[in-house]
């Protein structure tokens, strides 16, 4: 008797599990893998000295761009001119980890900065506000859970993104911080983690770790997808969007770093040769083109925190591959 009931439940279970993979496998975005070893990529620079870097902020007003890492440091950037280097000028311990980052007005002279000062998913991490010469800074903000990207509109509101992190049951959140009513909630979200503010269609961007992009558009108050899974294991940090309308995405469990081609619809899983595990990516248009900065946080694989620092390259160098 016991057998006879077995048998169709286990039917059952292995019906519904060949059911979810064939919709699994049909909504998978169209993909194409990539490999590129470092030595033939041209006018690379390795900015080195930084440990395990996080987040990018690029300035607005000079060459220069802020970056976080893993061990609560900050470190400001700059060109050297006559080099024509980039090199680190000033660093600054804040914490215990260094999170997202975000301009916090229009002339560059502050910004905000996401610092965790004890672990991390939580209580997670706090907003402060930093001069530039890294010389100032003051907290603003209780904890977060999972406090990780920032963006800034374009009047100068600072959204967050918040998360419990959790694989199986993600529930997270991007607020609004400090507006005239205080915190706001913009829109609940799984485990979100990446944020980019797109001043051409007024609407912010966020990654959803084990899901994909969403764009939320202010005027309708809405989210859409923008970007789903181009295979079963695969994940969404930190992004950034090119002059073409391009997404460029970390994909730290598999040491990726990815472009969207939306006018396709087809994803480009780029494996750089020589290069660990991105976790942040930025976009500078500078003398006519693109320049893709990108974050080595971890030199071989996710669980280490040994990035050796940033890859700046221009981006026709990645895309002539493609």
């Amino acid at each position: 008797m016991k057998k006879r009931i077995l048998v169709p439940v286990i039917s059952l279970i292995l019906g519904a599990v060949l059911i979810w993979l064939v919709c699994m496998f049909a909504n998978l975005e169209k993909s194409k893998n990539v490999t590129i070893d470092i030595s033939t990529l041209g006018n690379v620079q390795w900015l080195t000295g930084i440990t395990a870097p996080e987040n990018i902020l690029l300035s607005n007003t000079s060459s220069d761009f802020y970056v976080t890492d893993l061990h609560g440091f900050i470190h400001r950037v700059k060109k050297d001119e006559i080099e024509n280097e980039y090199v680190v000028k000033d660093s600054q311990k804040i914490g215990k980890s260094a999170l997202g980052l975000a301009w916090a007005n229009d002339l560059n002279t502050e910004l905000f900065v996401g610092v965790c000062l004890e672990n991390w998913p939580k209580p997670g991490g706090s907003v402060f506000k930093m001069s530039s010469d890294l010389q100032n800074i003051e907290r603003i903000s209780n904890n977060y859970s999972g406090l990780n990207g920032f963006a800034t509109d374009a009047h100068g509101e600072l959204y967050i993104a918040t998360s419990n992190f959790n694989m199986l049951y993600p529930k997270g959140s991007i607020i609004n911080i400090g507006g005239k009513t205080g915190d706001t909630l913009v829109t609940k979200t799984k485990a979100v983690n990446g944020l980019f503010y797109d001043d051409k269609t007024n609407s912010l961007f966020y990654s959803e770790v084990f899901t994909g992009i969403s764009q939320f558009d202010f005027a309708s108050e809405t989210s859409h997808t923008v970007l789903g899974k181009s295979k079963i294991l695969e994940g969404f940090d930190d992004f950034c969007i090119d002059s073409q309308n391009n997404l460029w995405i970390a994909d730290p469990p598999s040491n990726l770093i990815k472009m969207y081609w939306p006018d396709e619809k087809i994803v480009y899983h780029i494996k750089i040769e020589g290069f660990g595990v991105a976790s942040s990516c930025r976009i500078r248009h500078e003398n006519g083109e693109d320049y893709i900065f990108i974050t080595e946080l971890n030199k071989v694989n996710y669980s280490k925190t040994d990035g050796r620092g940033v890859l700046i390259l221009p981006l026709k160098e990645l895309v002539r591959f493609l």
